[in-house]
C-alpha cells in the first residue's frame, strides 16, 4: 500500500499521509480516532479511542487488500419445442426466473446447483430437475418440450362398465331360461 493516502481524524482534526505513520501532538486525556477507508483495502481497527497519560502512543493500523469477488459465470436453460410466447420456468439455487422467450440465464459462482423445471400446460420436458455444476465455465442446459399425449382409453369407461353389466345381465338370464327349460323337460 506504499505509496497510497491514507488519513486519520484524530480529536476532530484530520491529516492526511502517503507514507507509513500520522502524529498528533495533544495534552493527556482520551481521543477518538477513525481512520479513512482506502480503496481496495480494509482495516480491523478502523476507529478506536486513545488514553494519553504523560507517554507516547503508538496505534498501529492494519490495512488488508480486499479480495476479488469471485467470478460468475451463466448458468443458461434454452427451451426446444415450445410454441412463441408461452411461459416457462427455471429455478436454480432457489431463485425462480420465467420468460416466454426461448432462454433464461442465471449467473453462479462456481458450485454445484439443483435445478428444477416448471410444467406448462399441455408440454412435458425431457428434464423436470437436475444438477449442473459449475467449474470456471458457462453452462448450457438445453430442455426440450414435446406435447403431452393424451393417457390410454381405459376399457373401464362408464360405457365400457354398462355395456359389461348388460351383456352379463343377458347372459344370466340366458343361463337361467336354459336351465328352467332343462329343468322342466325332466319333469316331464
Amino acid at each position: 500500500m506504499s505509496g497510497t493516502a491514507w488519513s486519520v481524524t484524530f480529536n476532530g482534526m484530520t491529516q492526511t499521509s502517503s507514507g507509513t505513520s500520522i502524529s498528533f501532538m495533544v495534552p493527556n486525556g482520551t481521543y477518538f480516532y477513525q481512520v479513512s477507508n482506502v480503496n481496495g483495502y480494509t482495516t480491523s481497527n478502523s476507529q478506536g479511542l486513545v488514553s494519553v497519560n504523560g507517554n507516547n502512543i503508538t496505534v498501529s493500523i492494519s490495512y488488508s487488500p480486499i479480495p476479488p469477488a469471485p467470478s460468475k459465470y451463466t448458468v443458461e436453460f434454452v427451451e426446444v419445442g415450445l410454441p412463441s410466447n408461452t411461459t416457462w420456468s427455471v429455478t436454480l439455487n432457489g431463485q425462480t426466473l420465467s420468460t416466454s422467450s426461448s432462454s433464461i440465464s442465471f449467473n453462479e459462482v462456481n458450485g454445484v446447483y439443483t435445478y428444477t423445471v416448471g410444467s406448462v400446460s399441455g408440454y412435458v420436458s425431457n428434464s423436470t430437475s437436475g444438477v449442473v455444476s459449475v467449474n470456471g465455465n458457462n453452462i448450457v442446459v438445453t430442455l426440450y418440450f414435446h406435447k403431452a399425449t393424451a393417457p390410454p382409453s381405459s376399457p373401464y369407461t362408464a360405457q365400457g362398465i354398462m355395456v359389461g353389466f348388460l351383456f352379463g345381465f343377458l347372459l344370466t338370464i340366458i343361463v337361467m331360461a336354459i336351465a328352467l327349460v332343462a329343468g322342466r323337460k325332466r319333469k316331464e
